[in-house]
């Protein structure tokens, strides 16, 4: 939420994630403050905080409060904190610095737009199945440059934040390659839908793959971004070398291939933006023809 500001004397005190916070908190520099004058200190009221935006690596939430500075001159704003507890344990903290000044003898509108990372709330994973929105507490100050320095005032708002639905894997197929001298060969292709109204970013699914009974591959398998409420497919390459899994394992698993139904079965973990998924897969799939 955006606040106009009186024409005369520029007020807004911004907050982006930490990457971004020089450019953020730009504004005029503000004129020296006079020496030897008392510096009241200004006051912060809160007035809202609501939720901006939201993907599946975090939320952003516009803080909106009033500060109110008594004082006959400006006061520069040279950071911004904030501290951010989920269910009672302390998740993370960021502090930005800032180029800013609240004007003289008045009242005026500040928003924060703070983001909020998914990837660093202790417990995400379990979080994210119970898909439901989590509560979180923040407590903060906003720092004013003074003759005396740097004079600290709190802020501090509660409020809840929805949380991303894990993505649903599914067998989609298999496409066996063939029975080489030395190798069986064939791909095991998956299905990924994303349940959410925005972007499923890219991943990793780290998995060990089995069919009839016995492991064919392990390994770490990359998927492609899925759209909102879309789906996409990948494929694992399994290549099962003979002489190390044993004729006998290589027989059962081809006379498996030849079934129009092949029982397959994997165990895995996907990551998706620093949350990490459980996949626990297990059906007869059909072959790709």
């Amino acid at each position: 939420m955006r606040h106009h500001r009186p024409a005369a004397r520029p007020a807004l005190l911004v907050l982006l994630p930490a990457l971004a916070a020089l450019a953020a908190c730009g504004g005029s520099r503000p004129r020296p403050q006079p020496l030897n004058v008392p510096v009241m200190p200004p006051i912060v009221t809160f007035r809202a905080a609501t939720l901006a935006a939201a993907d599946f690596e975090g939320v952003t939430v516009d803080v909106a409060f009033d500060v109110e500075n008594p004082n006959p001159f400006a006061l520069p704003v040279v950071r911004l904190t904030h501290a951010v507890a989920v269910d009672g344990v302390p998740a993370y903290s960021s502090s930005t610095p800032c180029n800013a000044a609240v004007a003289s003898r008045g009242t005026f509108p500040v928003t924060v737009p703070v983001f909020l990372p998914f990837g660093r709330i202790p417990g995400i994973a379990e979080k994210v199945l119970r898909a439901r929105p989590i509560s979180y507490r923040a407590t903060g100050t906003v720092g004013f440059q003074t003759p005396a320095g740097v004079m600290e005032l709190p802020i501090g708002w509660e409020g809840t934040m929805p949380l991303p639905r894990p993505p649903e894997f599914s067998f989609e197929g298999i496409d066996v390659g063939g029975l080489g001298a030395l190798t069986l060969s064939f791909d095991v292709k998956l299905r990924i839908l994303n349940p959410n109204a925005f972007p499923l970013p890219p991943g990793r699914l780290g998995h060990r793959l089995s069919v009839a009974g016995a492991p064919v591959a392990s390994g770490d398998q990359k998927f492609p971004p899925v759209q909102a409420g879309g789906t996409a497919t990948f494929s694992i390459p399994a290549r099962v070398n003979i002489v190390g899994a044993g004729t006998g394992v290589v027989k059962g698993v081809w006379t498996a291939l030849q079934g129009s139904e092949v029982p397959v079965a994997l165990e895995g973990r996907a990551t998706i933006a620093n949350i990490p998924i459980d996949v626990h897969l297990e059906s007869r799939i059909p072959r790709v023809r």
